[in-house]
């Protein structure tokens, strides 16, 4: 494992928790555009702005999302992937607790998992399904635990 996938929640605990991101520095970040998209859908535009300045301190390395899913990838920032692990992870997903998120969950954890990524994520139905999927996965304390040494 060579990098870490955050999953959109973190930037938020990031904000909520006041991390002093500098402790990430070390660390090859990679996003796809899903967290950013998610991001900007932030209803309250103090908070957007906030989240928006630590994605962009953090300076993440963006790459494609491995499956284009209608309605959610963007042209030129997902492949022409079978969907197979997408698909597999979404039904998981929706398995423990339906919701609209679940699919940008799953093209964020088929990311990290096709790419032999971290992801670092608080949800915990996608903490389980990627760990049985045999991705790693870190719960962000978990992480700052480890960056502490």
């Amino acid at each position: 494992m060579d990098g870490y996938v955050f999953d959109t929640n973190v930037f938020n605990d990031i904000l909520d928790e006041k991390v002093d991101i500098s402790i990430f520095s070390r660390l090859k970040l990679f996003v796809t555009h899903i967290q950013h998209d998610e991001l900007m859908h932030t209803k309250d535009e103090i908070r957007r702005d906030q989240l928006l300045s630590i994605f962009s301190q953090l300076d993440p390395s963006v790459g494609p999302t491995e499956s284009f899913i209608i309605g959610y990838s963007r042209l030129g920032g997902a492949k022409l992937g079978d969907g197979t692990i997408y698909l597999k992870i979404l039904s998981q997903l929706d398995g423990l607790k339906k919701k609209p998120n679940n699919r940008c969950d799953a093209l964020i954890g088929e990311a990290a998992l096709k790419n032999h990524l971290i992801l670092v994520t608080k949800d915990n139905n996608l903490f389980m399904v990627m760990e049985k999927m045999g991705c790693s996965v870190l719960k962000l304390d978990e992480l700052l635990d480890i960056l502490a040494v």
